[in-house]
């Protein structure tokens, strides 16, 4: 195994059980099968905004058939259609993560993880920044916040997408 998949197995998870947030796409599926050997029960949790026809349905196809192969309790919600379009990546962001919260609370687990990696952190930096023009844009995504953790945060997508190779 290369570097950067070692790197990707040793990377911390919170204690307890896990509410894992699992797209479909390459990163958060490398998160949910690293967490194949957390000692605790995982929770596969996905949101299938319907936005895309067929693919978004081969996403959550997708992620039932890992679970369903690899024992994990999977919870899926159809998000609504959200009024206000112009600003869908907000709701969609606010119904996501009351999601998981429901998810995390109905399951007793202890944290729910996310798979934003350091290109997303970047991304998000860079934004704050053209958007708000001052030094305290330069946060970027917290490493925890509140129960949600982000242990990918540290792996560029490009080493993420080496060890889904491997």
């Amino acid at each position: 195994m290369s570097l950067s998949g070692e790197r990707i197995l040793r990377l911390p998870l919170p204690e307890g059980s896990l509410v894992v947030a699992v797209s479909g796409g390459v990163d958060s599926m490398v998160l949910l099968s690293r967490c194949l050997a957390h000692p605790h029960p995982i929770i596969a949790a996905h949101v299938n905004y319907r936005k895309r026809g067929a693919a978004s349905n081969a996403d959550e196809e997708l992620v039932r058939s890992f679970c369903e192969e690899n024992g994990i309790t999977c919870c899926v919600a159809r998000a609504p259609d959200f009024t206000e379009q112009a600003n869908f990546q907000h709701e969609a962001r606010t119904f996501r993560y009351q999601f998981f919260e429901r998810v995390r609370t109905a399951h007793k687990a202890s944290a729910i993880v996310t798979a934003h990696h350091a290109d997303d952190d970047t991304e998000t930096l860079l934004f704050r920044l053209f958007r708000d023009g001052n030094a305290s844009a330069l946060s970027g995504i917290p490493q925890n916040s509140g129960a949600v953790y982000r242990p990918l945060l540290g792996v560029g997508r490009e080493e993420i997408e080496r060890y889904a190779r491997e």
